[in-house]
């Protein structure tokens, strides 16, 4: 009876809209699609805060997944969410972790802020950037099975012992993405000259370019299709990443 009745809500609700809802670091700015949030630093001063404004008049539910993870076995992290802690990264893994058990946001809410992640594994020494790939899910019941919501934003942790500049998001360095999945253009605009590259899935730079304070658009159509993290460096040396789709 249960599974007609939410079946009949789906139907007649729906989920919120987008702008129902914003996901931010904290006090750090909004989380966009694709994020890359890059450290050089271990334990709780190097996390994410994973907050979500509820701006909606409605209940909203939520669980974040570990999707995947590459040069780390995920072990000695701090993976909290729904007032749920977990210390390890496996993929596949929802948190709250229970299977019908999504974490419910009130309207004009916000959740903990101690819903965060960090890292505290050095890794091997010879293998980085260690990277956690997360996935936000939204639920129309907060009994829903997990398997079943759908999937609202991507982003990624990093952690490299061997990288040379501090986090930055791309709020802060003054970079705003248009587009992150992108067929024959890459849109993007800062707000000064700065320069932008893009890395394949195998760590090999395929785009080295300056570009001037404003609207750019950067010619993509003859790259093969796949992932790439979009770089970007300003003058003073401070970088922020984000993971685009060539399609």
């Amino acid at each position: 009876m249960k599974k007609i009745f939410s079946t009949i809500f789906v139907l007649m609700a729906g989920f919120a809209s987008a702008q129902d809802f914003i996901v931010t670091n904290g006090e750090n700015g909004e989380i966009t699609e694709g994020e890359v949030f890059a450290f050089t630093t271990l334990g709780s001063d190097a996390n994410i805060h994973i907050q979500i404004h509820n701006q909606s008049d409605q209940n909203l539910y939520f669980k974040l997944k570990a999707e995947s993870r590459e040069n780390t076995d995920g072990t000695n992290v701090n993976f909290c969410f729904g007032e749920v802690c977990l210390f390890s990264f496996n993929p596949g893994v929802y948190v709250p972790p229970t299977v019908y058990d999504a974490l419910p946001i009130a309207p004009g809410a916000v959740n903990d802020i101690n819903d965060k992640f960090f890292n505290m594994n050095p890794g091997d020494g010879e293998n980085y950037p260690m990277t956690f790939e997360f996935g936000l899910y939204q639920y129309n019941t907060p009994d829903q099975d997990q398997t079943t919501g759908t999937k609202v934003l991507s982003f990624s942790y990093q952690y490299s012992a061997t990288a040379s500049t501090p986090n930055m998001t791309l709020q802060k360095l003054g970079v705003q993405v248009n587009n992150t999945l992108v067929s024959n253009e890459f849109s993007f605009t800062t707000n000064s000259t700065m320069s932008m590259e893009l890395f394949d899935i195998n760590g090999r730079n395929v785009v080295s370019q300056s570009v001037n304070e404003g609207a750019n658009l950067y010619n993509v159509s003859n790259l093969n299709a796949g992932i790439y993290i979009a770089k970007f460096t300003d003058k003073q040396g401070q970088t922020a990443s984000i993971k685009i789709v060539k399609q």
